[in-house]
């Protein structure tokens, strides 16, 4: 059943990243995340140098930008829900 779950689940926040992010530039919008993040008032420092390692890692690899934008999507999902 939580299998069942997380997979409608799982396809929304597919269908919201991709709707959201397609066509994103991930350079232009990991800079204005970053700047963003910085708004939260709930975000400890060390929440927020995990998300900036987690960026660091998404950047460095060889996808293209369009899936660095959908993997930081995923991100931000994840970490704020």
């Amino acid at each position: 059943m939580e299998l069942a779950i997380d997979r409608l689940r799982a396809q929304a926040r597919i269908q919201f990243v991709k709707a959201t992010l397609d066509n994103i530039d991930f350079k232009a919008a990991r800079a204005y995340t970053r700047t963003m993040l910085g708004a939260a008032q709930t975000l400890e420092d060390n929440d927020l140098k995990d998300i900036d390692k987690k960026l660091d890692e998404i950047a460095a690899t060889p996808d293209s930008p369009q899936l660095k934008s959908y993997a930081m999507g995923f991100l931000l999902l994840k970490q704020n829900g």
